[in-house]
């Protein structure tokens, strides 16, 4: 596709969304709308005839719904799919069925189902459509175990009784979370903190979801709550809000503070945790920077490894985005680079 328009199909039953994301998609000279379907039977015969490079769907619609559609996609004719959802919390469990069924990341219809001020996230939706474009796509499905390469890694970590480990992840991430979460042992002892950026609205039906399908007890990291052995956090649960880590009475609690970061797709800030983790907790500490666009935990990295942590980046090969680890990776922090199914061996063998 070098050289080439990204060829982008728009999914939506109201034609006045389908003509606005025509319109905002069509002034980016990287971009090319190749067409457009109002319901989820017609886009999977589009993406059959058209073979676009990036699908943006709508959930609620008459006769095939998002959630189906992407369902029947990721079977047929796998394509990088974005979902254009209202973020409501009625919605929120239908758009993390998307995620988890293949679709690469979301994009708020600010005011609803019609949303007329779509211009107000034109940078967003165009920033995902050209990191989708560029995704690995086939690298959702299951990676075969493999030992190899991990055994010295393992032998190097720290044998501190205040262990921690924390985890960043955008593009990409829901889905990976659930490899590494499903291979982990249920007697866990290391509290795990993962920073997803994920509008705060779905936070809360993340962590259910989680908590409901696995082992481990997994829940929303709730400010001045007190980190305990054998539990997942994932931070956001507070709007608008970014997760730290801090030391209080001789044991570690969770703070709030302000989102600075432009843009709230960015949110919650994995270098914030990362960097609050690494003071509060030394050498005890396991950082992981999982697949998603940009540079967030970047500087938490460098950080880790200045207060004797270590820290993994996801390979290459595995991560739908390469962005994050990738810098991650650059700024000559990272210990090793290793798929999903690797990256919970090491935690199990770190939080044992």
């Amino acid at each position: 596709m070098k050289g080439s328009k990204i060829k982008v199909l728009i999914v939506d039953d109201s034609y006045f969304m389908r003509k606005i994301l025509t319109d905002i998609l069509s002034k980016d000279s990287r971009i090319e709308v190749i067409g457009t379907a109002e319901d989820g039977i017609e886009a999977i015969a589009k993406i059959e005839t058209l073979n676009p490079d990036v699908v943006t769907m709508d959930i609620n619609m008459p006769k095939l719904d998002g959630k189906q559609a992407i369902k029947k996609i990721m079977a047929r004719h796998p394509v990088p799919v974005i979902v254009i959802s209202a973020y409501t919390s009625k919605d929120a469990p239908l758009t993390l069925d998307c995620l988890e069924l293949g679709a690469i990341d979301v994009v708020e219809k600010a005011s609803g189902e019609i949303s007329f001020d779509l211009d107000d996230s034109t940078a967003e939706i165009i920033e995902k459509i050209v990191a989708a474009s560029k995704s690995n796509i086939a690298m959702q499905k299951s990676i075969p175990e493999m030992e190899n390469g991990i055994k010295d890694f393992v032998k190097k970590l720290s044998k501190s009784n205040n262990k921690v480990v924390v985890i960043g992840a955008s593009t990409g991430g829901p889905s990976t979370i659930e490899m590494i979460i499903s291979s982990l042992d249920g007697d866990l002892k290391t509290p795990i903190v993962i920073a997803q950026h994920m509008p705060y609205v779905f936070i809360k039906n993340f962590a259910e979801r989680l908590n409901g399908k696995y082992r481990i007890k997994v829940k929303e990291a709730m400010p001045s709550e007190k980190l305990e052995e054998g539990y997942i956090y994932i931070c956001g649960a507070e709007s608008d809000c970014n997760t730290l880590i801090k030391e209080k009475d001789d044991h570690l609690v969770f703070s709030c503070v302000k989102n600075t970061s432009p843009g709230k797709h960015l949110s919650p800030s994995v270098d914030e945790l990362f960097v609050s983790a690494a003071k509060a907790v030394g050498e005890g500490l396991l950082g992981i920077v999982l697949t998603g666009m940009g540079d967030d935990g970047k500087k938490g990295v460098v950080e880790i490894k200045k207060h004797g942590g270590m820290v993994i980046a996801q390979d290459e090969e595995s991560s739908l985005i390469y962005g994050m680890p990738d810098e991650a990776v650059k700024s000559g922090s990272v210990d090793i680079q290793l798929n999903p199914i690797e990256i919970a061996q090491v935690i199990n063998k770190f939080g044992a």
